[in-house]
């Protein structure tokens, strides 16, 4: 198959361009999203953080945006998204760095992807709809592409040590798997599978030599982020409350309908603008 994402090069693409996402309905099925931890600070108040496995010996860090239905609840019927920090992994849509090929015992280079599965790219971009182009006509990154490009290479990094920190922790055997209990007459509220949490106890149990060696690969701050964020599984089920809710028709006022066929009322529906 393939991949939607494509390369971004100044010879094919000079003259391309695309459109600056408007809405977020392209996130409507992911239940979870990649973080790092300098978004910590603005996710733990707001939604439930957990660790998700993503190989036999490998996890990384995730946003739960909905339950095991795939849902994301922090978008709603319009597109819109209803958290006020709109994580780094969706501010870069539809663009991500792909490793491009190294030789051996080369420093790993990246290089600027498009998701073309977006529908958002523009061979003729324009500008009068709001449509920005890619680069300038002698090849230099136009402005707003270039603080996209900065702004991935900058999340590179971040990743990077946020994966060092998760690292630490499953070496220190701090990760168990997470589930919550439903609420009654919600059976569809569990979390989505292979996800895991803190072990708040064994967390507690460590000796100083092994809280140092976590405290300097950041898994300290990661690990109570983590407990903390988990209580935040109610700002989902009060979304997922609010955008059902929302989908059923207002009932109609019977005292309305009655009086439309009461006998006299005028044949003429009158509209005061």
């Amino acid at each position: 198959m393939t991949s939607p994402l494509q390369w971004i090069d100044s010879v094919s693409a000079r003259t391309h361009g695309w459109q600056p996402v408007r809405q977020f309905r392209f996130a409507q099925p992911l239940p979870a999203l990649q973080v790092s931890i300098a978004e910590l600070a603005a996710l733990v108040p707001n939604a439930p953080l957990a660790f998700a496995k993503v190989a036999e010996d490998r996890f990384t860090l995730v946003m739960l945006t909905g339950f095991a239905d795939g849902r994301n609840q922090f978008v709603d019927d319009q597109g819109r998204w209803l958290l006020q920090y709109l994580p780094l992994e969706l501010q870069a849509y539809p663009f991500a760095l792909q490793p491009m090929p190294a030789s051996e015992g080369a420093a790993p280079s990246y290089g600027m992807g498009f998701n073309h599965a977006s529908g958002l790219y523009r061979e003729a971009p324009n500008a009068d709809a709001g449509e920005q182009r890619f680069f300038t006509d002698d090849g230099q990154p136009q402005p707003l592409f270039k603080r996209v490009l900065e702004h991935l290479q900058k999340q590179i990094g971040q990743q990077q040590l946020t994966q060092h920190a998760v690292a630490a922790l499953q070496q220190a055997r701090l990760l168990t798997p997470w589930q919550i209990q439903p609420r009654e007459g919600h059976p569809d509220e569990l979390l989505p599978k292979g996800l895991y949490r803190i072990d708040e106890a064994k967390l507690q149990q460590l000796q100083a030599q092994e809280l140092e060696t976590l405290h300097r690969a950041n898994a300290i701050a990661l690990a109570y982020g983590q407990l903390l964020s988990m209580g935040r599984t109610i700002v989902l089920q009060r979304l997922k409350d609010v955008q059902a809710a929302r989908r059923v028709p207002a009932a109609p006022d019977p005292g309305v309908v009655q009086k439309l066929f009461e006998p006299g009322q005028p044949d003429t529906i009158q509209f005061n603008w």
